[in-house]
């Protein structure tokens, strides 16, 4: 697996992660937490989606990859 590939797929868990405890231990809404949590979720399982391809292409303008 490329570093590049383990790295938003920690990112992907995290941002699980701080969408469950905003939720329960916040006070944030819903919604907020829905959304965060389906960005965290796109990162970490859908491997192909779009908004994986627009982080992976910002992070390798930003890395120089």
């Amino acid at each position: 697996m490329k570093k590049q590939e383990l790295i938003l797929d920690i990112i992907g868990i995290i941002l699980i992660g701080i969408s469950l405890y905003g939720f329960y231990f916040l006070g944030t809404d819903f919604w907020q937490s829905t959304a965060i949590g389906i960005f965290g979720l796109s990162l970490f399982v859908f491997k192909g989606s779009q908004i994986r391809k627009m982080i992976e292409k910002l992070f390798n303008k930003k890395t120089g990859v």
